[in-house]
């Protein structure tokens, strides 16, 4: 049976490997007169990691406002310490049977265009942000999530609606991209820029 903890994990795994392989692909080299040549050498030593961690920062008042129950966390990536590419954690929605999720990345607006992981990534305005939605390209039908991402300094966030695998016959749209934007625009004004 797909649980939602296996179902993230599984997500998460997939999006740590994208992540890994665009900041792989960033740091190729390439070779000139016998001397490897770095190209798109990063500042900080090639650890990219995310400063905010949804998991224990996101206030209890943002999850009630957008209707996720702060007693029902999902720690999907929360890795001890404080460098981490992703952080992510997700809710129970008091709304539906689906989950909420909120999560931060070293992922840039612009690479998640080339993430084979996703597709129909389209811009999406979130209250007075310029964001991004799409949905994991995975094959599975229906589609049971959709996010949006909003730039941060040092990165991105997105925010995720994942309906729960049994309830999947329920589901008033297949990908959930209108509820997710719905609950962008709640969360957006508790999230860092």
């Amino acid at each position: 049976m797909l649980t939602a903890k296996k179902y993230w994990a599984g997500i998460a795994v997939h999006a740590a490997l994208a992540v890994s392989a665009a900041l792989l692909v960033a740091g190729c080299a390439s070779t000139v007169g016998g001397e490897p040549e770095v190209e798109g050498q990063s500042t900080n030593s090639g650890e990219a990691s995310v400063e905010w961690n949804p998991c224990s920062q996101l206030p209890e008042e943002a999850l009630r406002a957008t209707g996720a129950d702060p007693s029902q966390k999902i720690d999907t990536i929360d890795a001890p310490g404080d460098r981490a590419l992703f952080r992510v954690c997700s809710w129970d929605s008091v709304d539906g049977p689906y989950h909420v999720g909120i999560g931060s990345t070293a992922l840039t607006q612009d690479e998640w265009y080339d993430n084979t992981e996703v597709t129909d990534v389209k811009p999406q305005k979130i209250n007075d942000r310029a964001g991004l939605s799409f949905y994991p390209d995975n094959g599975e039908q229906p589609i049971r999530a959709c996010y949006v991402s909003l730039p941060m300094e040092g990165g991105s966030l997105f925010i995720n609606v994942d309906w729960q695998y049994s309830q999947r016959n329920s589901m008033p749209e297949s990908p959930p991209c209108a509820l997710v934007i719905q609950h962008a625009e709640k969360l957006e004004p508790y999230l860092p820029n």
